[in-house]
């Protein structure tokens, strides 16, 4: 899809209800008023986790270590609400098939020295009785990216790497 995109944004959002699509309107705003590249919608600004308890510690630590790994401030890193000046991500070199297009695309954005700005959003979340696919497995694979994307990096000095 990335590849056919034709116009001047991207916008990643699941499609499993989870994130009210109407709230594109407010990433776009973002974009707009900040001059940005990236914008994130960010589920944990305004949000106490309800359900999914594990899923929500799980995304924190793999957030912690993008912000320890890539020198960001991000609250919520495994967003699928994402929005993108279009130029940004096509010049990216994906190879993320699943999940972890979360953690490679971030890590690919913050090396080139790009901000991303968060946002609020809302968030329904959904539990694995009501068809929540990600398991801990794809916690690990994104784990995995995130420590590849960091060994690659070509500037390691001022960044913590254990």
């Amino acid at each position: 899809g990335i590849a056919c995109e034709q116009g001047e944004f991207i916008v990643f959002c699941d499609a499993d209800l989870e994130y009210d699509v109407n709230q594109i309107l407010i990433l776009f705003n973002h974009i707009l008023q900040n001059n940005a590249l990236v914008v994130y919608g960010s589920r944990f600004i305004n949000y106490q986790p309800k359900k999914n308890f594990i899923h929500y510690l799980g995304n924190r630590f793999l957030t912690g270590l993008t912000n320890l790994f890539f020198g960001a401030k991000l609250t919520d890193m495994e967003t699928a609400y994402k929005m993108f000046r279009a130029e940004i991500v096509k010049n990216l070199p994906l190879t993320a098939r699943r999940f972890e297009i979360e953690p490679e695309i971030t890590a690919k954005i913050l090396k080139q020295g790009i901000s991303i700005i968060e946002t609020p959003i809302s968030y329904d979340p959904r539990a694995k009785k009501d068809g929540k696919k990600i398991k801990y497995r794809d916690g690990l694979v994104a784990l995995m990216v995130l420590i590849r994307e960091r060994i690659k990096s070509k500037d390691k000095q001022g960044l913590i790497f254990l």
